[in-house]
């Protein structure tokens, strides 16, 4: 369990935009602390459906972190912080639960592939 904490935290880190960036001084504390104030406020940064399946952990960092990039160039031009972290959050946040998601489906097929594997070799031959 250890090691899925450890992929869904990088998978997730990696959606805000100042770690892809490895500008950890960049407005990176603000821009954290805007989110956990905000995050159940808007219904947009909730997610129901429509997770991201990929076939590696490292597609998904890959996927999240050219994602926060972007998303972080796109509005780095609006000055107001507020109005800035609202479009890169409404991004990034619901990015980082479909990933998150499909994270979880990929350890429990995955799980469930070392069980049948465990269980074929325990049979006598």
């Amino acid at each position: 369990m250890f090691y899925l904490g450890a992929a869904c935290h990088l998978v997730q880190d990696v959606t805000i935009p100042q770690h892809a960036n490895v500008r950890l001084l960049d407005n990176h504390r603000s821009f954290e602390n805007w989110i956990i104030r905000m995050h159940r406020r808007f219904h947009k940064f909730k997610v129901y459906k429509g997770g991201i399946y990929l076939n590696s952990i490292g597609k998904y960092i890959e996927l999240n972190s050219r994602e926060a990039i972007r998303t972080h160039e796109k509005y780095s031009h609006i000055e107001n912080d507020h109005a800035r972290f609202y479009k890169i959050t409404s991004v990034v946040l619901v990015l980082a639960q479909k990933t998150t998601a499909g994270v979880m489906v990929k350890f429990y097929y995955d799980v469930q592939k070392l069980k049948a594997i465990l269980l074929f070799k325990t049979f006598p031959r």
